[in-house]
Order: structure tokens, then C-alpha cells, then sequence
């Protein structure tokens, strides 16, 4: 019976600290902690396993990107290196 319920709990923490995150983006995983009154520990491993979010530049993100966000980066990056061509300047600056 302890297993089930400690399973319970978890799950509840789960649901709580997704529901959080997905309400405030910008929140910190010590403010977390100490919303749910558990370690800092438990809330990084709920977020990367659970959740399936890295840290990047501090700020947890997806780990995939959809297959609709990296077209869209793609043909951004196209247009740059079009626009750096019809100007006739390189896309990098190049140092002698």
C-alpha cells in the first residue's frame, strides 16, 4: 500500500510541476523547490526526465524541435545567405 501511494504522490508532483512550468516559463528550479517542498534535485530530474527539457542559457527547452519550427529556421537561414549574396558581401567577415 506505502508504494502506491508515495506512486500517487509522485504523479501529483509531476502533473503540479508541469502545470507550473507551463504557466510561468521563467520560473527557477528554487522557486519550485520551495513551491513543492522538494529538493532542488527532484524538480531538475522531474524536468529532464520526465519532461523531457534541457537546460539551455539557463532556461529549460524542449529537447526536439517539430519538424514545422526547424523548416521555418531553415528558410530563415536561406533568406540571410540570399539577401548576403544579392548585397555581394560574405556572410561571415573574414579576417587576413
Amino acid at each position: 500500500m506505502e508504494n502506491i501511494e508515495k506512486d500517487d504522490f509522485q504523479s501529483i508532483t509531476i502533473q503540479d510541476v508541469r502545470t507550473a512550468v507551463r504557466e510561468t516559463h521563467r520560473i527557477t528550479i528554487r522557486e519550485l523547490s520551495e513551491e513543492f517542498t522538494i529538493s532542488c534535485g527532484s524538480i531538475q530530474s522531474i524536468l529532464t526526465e520526465d519532461m523531457c527539457l534541457r537546460s539551455v542559457f539557463a532556461m529549460f527547452v524542449p529537447k526536439l524541435l517539430s519538424s514545422a519550427d526547424l523548416k521555418v529556421d531553415h528558410f530563415s537561414a536561406a533568406l540571410d545567405l540570399l539577401e548576403y549574396a544579392l548585397m555581394d558581401e560574405p556572410p561571415l567577415p573574414h579576417h587576413y
